[in-house]
């Protein structure tokens, strides 16, 4: 799935973990059950963005995974499998 052409920012999290990785599988962030990131454009790229305002490593594409592998992904609150 992607962001809305034109979108700068958006939404993730999940009832579950969320595992965030780049395109060559790196790990970049790990979201906790209940916590909602923003995805933003950063730079050169695509940055997932803490409650806190931490970010990750900018990526040309971000993977989002739930860490059980069941849970829905919840993109701009909407859920996701």
């Amino acid at each position: 799935m992607g962001l809305a052409v034109g979108a700068s920012t958006g939404t993730i999290g999940g009832g579950g973990g969320l595992i965030v990785s780049d395109a060559a599988g790196s790990y970049l962030a790990r979201i906790a059950s209940g916590e909602v990131w923003r995805l933003a454009i950063t730079g050169s790229g695509i940055s997932a963005i803490s409650p806190s305002g931490g970010g990750s490593t900018p990526a040309t594409r971000l993977h989002v995974v739930a860490a059980d592998g069941l849970a829905p992904i919840l993109v701009n609150g909407r859920p996701y499998r």
